[in-house]
């Protein structure tokens, strides 16, 4: 039987105080890159079974449901020039960026997530 994977999009607006970010994020005396947009991130509802597999048929089935989820999130990034940040176990992180909310920016943003959340 097919494992059913619920995909929820949660959105939040990222917006960062680029002085402030420098000042208490710098590596040596290279700052990480500041970046205003906003953070989208998608969450698996997934088994026990599977994310706590025992066996290597769970673990290979849900390396292949997170291989997939990736693959979904990055064709719906392609569509509004969003990246993808990382995957921590069941929640995927995007950045879409967005120097200002605006009507475009935000029509962009929900493209995104109706296609994220439809399986692209």
């Amino acid at each position: 039987m097919p494992q059913r994977v619920n995909f929820r999009a949660l959105l939040e607006s990222a917006s960062r105080d680029s002085d402030h970010w420098i000042k208490s994020a710098s590596i040596e005396t290279k700052p990480f890159a500041v970046e205003t947009g906003f953070h989208i991130y998608g969450e698996l509802n997934l088994t026990l079974k599977l994310t706590a597999a025992t066996d290597t048929k769970d673990a290979a089935k849900l390396l292949r449901v997170l291989q997939e989820y990736v693959a979904i999130a990055e064709t719906c990034a392609a569509i509004v020039d969003a990246e993808l940040l990382e995957i921590q176990g069941e929640r995927i992180h995007l950045l879409f960026p967005a120097p200002h909310v605006t009507k475009a920016s935000v029509d962009a943003l929900l493209q995104f997530c109706v296609a994220f959340v439809n399986g692209g």
